[in-house]
């Protein structure tokens, strides 16, 4: 199966070569959604998702310039050359990274299939033109994911693991104190992140006349089956922070009042009658007692985490610029190395845990200056969406809500496999603002002066059709 799985992936990126430009991305958000546990040990940077991204990366090289005229007035320049020289120095301050094959896995992980995703994103998806598709394939993997995980409840075992493909679901389905649905991604955390994203991507189709009611409360019902039951307490907070985000900056302050006492009703309601929903909340709740235990196998209270912190500052301090270089977590510390996670951590190095968040392993690997770059991408980031909000209050609430989700899931839990899915979303509603903004400001004339050589309907300064959002390249 695995064979099977690998020529598909495959497929899927040599096709990149010769799709138009929209289904490439298409092809991008399929794969990070139903192909997300396909992770193959003889590529360095793993999963099929980016690999397909690798892929696209190259199909577009030829085009760099014009991708960079197209966002020189956009925050995306400043964002791509802050990560780039972030990582170089990384590169170059880190004695695990010490071999070609080390070096271009590494850039994979960290800048071409991670931070430059948004950028892609916003330079290649039309609104008017591939919006429907978007919400179409979305939709579906939704339904999709969602069946996996169904019958991954009823028959608490791990499909993905049946086909040999991965054996995380299996431990995390049987967990001793709780069950957790991994669906077709690697761990329960990302199913229920990518639930969350999609839930917001609904809602937004939805505020886009794209889904009927019928269709968007089966999505709704699909989303909070995936939030519910991957069974962390992780993704129910920043799910619960990320949509009262959304309400906060779409809605005026009384609706807002409205829609929290709503909510606080619902799930007062819920928990009431359903002790399901009862035991969720309040092991969810531990996580704020200090004086709760700490679940096998990571932290769980406010107290663990603070313990981790301090011992990171520890660890970071002999090199605190520039971190104590890349895995070393891992390779110097041992976390994992006999298989068992933190439990391969002797001394101090045990209060790491399993080092969840990452502003935490920035400190400890890359030190302040990892930490600064990556402060600064999203300080770019949501000053532009900012800017766009009095264009189009919609899209920019719901790119704040996506980023705020992602900054709060990474630094509880860990990034994991939930940057591409955000960087996709987060990328689609600040290009649909940047349309609203430059249909209500610019000329057809001036707006081409002001997004860069190329404009949107694809002629240049020459006259020539270059277009880099068309379907054709």
């Amino acid at each position: 199966m695995q064979l099977i799985i690998s020529l598909i992936v495959l497929f899927l990126g040599l096709y990149t070569f010769f799709a138009p430009r929209a289904t490439k991305l298409k092809i991008i958000l399929f794969t990070t959604l139903c192909l997300n546990f396909a992770s193959f040990s003889y590529v360095s940077f793993g999963t099929a998702s980016k690999i397909v991204i690798l892929f696209f990366f190259i199909s577009e090289l030829k085009h760099t310039r014009e991708f960079f005229s197209y966002i020189r007035n956009t925050p995306f320049p400043a964002t791509i050359w802050i990560m780039t020289a972030a990582a170089i120095i990384h590169i170059f301050t880190s004695p695990h990274i010490n071999n070609p094959v080390t070096v271009f896995g590494f850039l994979v992980n960290d800048l071409i299939a991670k931070y430059y995703v948004i950028a892609y994103i916003f330079v290649y998806f039309q609104k008017e033109n591939d919006l429907f598709s978007f919400v179409s394939i979305s939709y579906l993997s939704l339904l999709i994911i969602t069946g996996v995980g169904v019958i991954s409840l009823i028959t608490r075992t791990d499909p993905v693991a049946l086909f040999s493909l991965s054996e995380n679901g299996s431990q995390f389905i049987n967990h001793e104190s709780r069950q957790r649905i991994v669906s077709l991604f690697i761990y329960p955390f990302d199913y229920g992140y990518a639930s969350l994203m999609l839930l917001l991507f609904m809602m937004y189709a939805k505020f886009n006349h794209l889904l009927d009611t019928r269709r968007f409360y089966i999505a709704l019902g699909c989303a909070i089956f995936g939030i519910f039951f991957c069974g962390c307490r992780t993704v129910m907070v920043t799910s619960c922070v990320s949509l009262a985000i959304f309400f906060f900056f779409h809605y005026s302050l009384i609706r807002f009042g409205w829609y929290i006492l709503l909510g606080a009703v619902a799930i007062i309601g819920a928990y009431s009658f359903s002790p399901k929903v009862q035991k969720t909340v309040d092991v969810t709740m531990t996580a704020f007692d200090p004086e709760a235990k700490m679940e096998k196998g990571g932290s769980s209270t406010l107290k663990d985490r603070t313990l981790q912190y301090l011992t990171t500052y520890d660890y970071a301090r002999k090199n605190i610029w520039l971190g104590r270089g890349y895995r070393f977590f891992e390779n110097d510390l041992g976390y994992n190395k006999n298989g068992d996670g933190l439990y391969s951590l002797h001394g101090k190095a045990r209060n790491l845990l399993g080092l969840e968040g990452v502003m935490m392993r920035m400190l400890l690997e890359r030190g302040i200056i990892g930490i600064l770059a990556y402060c600064i991408f999203y300080i770019l980031l949501f000053r532009y969406l900012s800017k766009l909000k009095k264009y189009s209050n919609l899209d920019a609430s719901f790119g704040i809500a996506t980023l705020v989700a992602f900054i709060c899931y990474g630094n509880m839990t860990g990034e994991l496999g939930s940057a591409i899915i955000t960087f996709i979303f987060a990328g689609i509603y600040m290009k649909s603002a940047a349309e609203t903004e430059y249909a209500e400001q610019y000329s057809p004339k001036s707006r081409q002066a002001y997004i860069g050589d190329i404009n949107i309907n694809g002629n240049d300064h020459n006259g020539n059709i270059d277009n880099l959002s068309s379907e054709n390249d």
